[in-house]
Order: C-alpha cells, then sequence, then structure tokens
C-alpha cells in the first residue's frame, strides 16, 4: 500500500504521526498556498524528508488546490507535474 497527499493542510494535522510511516508517501506541497503558512510546510517537509518512504514535490507558484481541474487556482502545468509525478510514484510501489 502506498499513499498520496496533495494538500499539506491534512497532513500537519497529523504530522506527530510521521515517525510511524512505514509505507511509501508522497506529498504535493503548493508553496504559494495561501491556506498553508510557509511555516507548516517546512515543518513537515523537516519532519517527513527523515524518513526515507517519503517523497516531496515542491510547487513554488503555486496556490492550494492548484491541481483541481476548473478550479480558481488550478494551474494545468503543475497539475499536469503532479498527475505524472503521483502515477509514477503508485507505479513504482503498487507495480
Amino acid at each position: 500500500m502506498a499513499r498520496s497527499a496533495r494538500s499539506a493542510t491534512a497532513s500537519a494535522h497529523h504530522i506527530r504521526e510521521a515517525k510511524n510511516l512505514h509505507r511509501p508517501f508522497v506529498l504535493h506541497m503548493a508553496l504559494k498556498d495561501r491556506w498553508v503558512q510557509a511555516e507548516v510546510n517546512e515543518l513537515l517537509e523537516r519532519r517527513l524528508s527523515l524518513n526515507p518512504l517519503v517523497t516531496i514535490h515542491k510547487y513554488p507558484g503555486a496556490d492550494h488546490a492548484f491541481a483541481r481541474y476548473g478550479g480558481k487556482t488550478y494551474s494545468k502545468p503543475e497539475a499536469e507535474r503532479a498527475l505524472a509525478l503521483t502515477l509514477e510514484f503508485f507505479n513504482t510501489h503498487l507495480g
């Protein structure tokens, strides 16, 4: 089993559990996310990057929900990159 997250918001609520991750996990971080403070992203990266099962992809110009097609903050280049990286991650870890 593997897990993917496109929102730091949900992941931040469970940061204390980071040390317990025992399955592959990928996180897509929108660095211009109006709903997630930069300090939260930094905390997530600090805690999660210690685990070799964790993969973090950052999107410097992306806002919250950048991959939600038709959404106000949708960004096609970042959304396509996130999709491709997620598919690659699942193909690697789930076969």
